[in-house]
């Protein structure tokens, strides 16, 4: 993921600004609204990399191996790894967007 200012704000900041998105996020209910808030807010390389990943999980949940999931989306090993990981340790949020799609 890309890394974010070196310049740390405070926490209650900080906690207002992840607050702000998820509210977005959540009250965009319209497919072509997600769509024109996230090209106004990521780069198409971003998107790409969040969608990948999230494909990633799909493919190790439907029993991929790393190596196989890694050369379907030209991820590195390394990448999946950690996706695996990640879905290991937080599997909620995982099992919340499969349920979606």
């Amino acid at each position: 993921m890309p890394h974010v200012s070196r310049i740390k704000l405070d926490k209650q900041a900080e906690y207002k600004l992840i607050d702000s998105l998820e509210v977005v996020l959540t009250r965009v209910s319209k497919k072509d609204e997600m769509t024109a808030f996230l090209f106004s807010l990521m780069t198409h390389t971003e998107k790409l990399m969040l969608a990948k990943r999230l494909s990633a999980v799909i493919l190790l949940k439907e029993g991929l191996t790393q190596s196989q999931v890694a050369n379907a989306l030209h991820l590195t090993r390394v990448t999946v790894n950690k996706m695996e990981l990640l879905l290991e340790t937080k599997k909620e949020g995982y099992d919340i967007a499969l349920r979606v799609l």
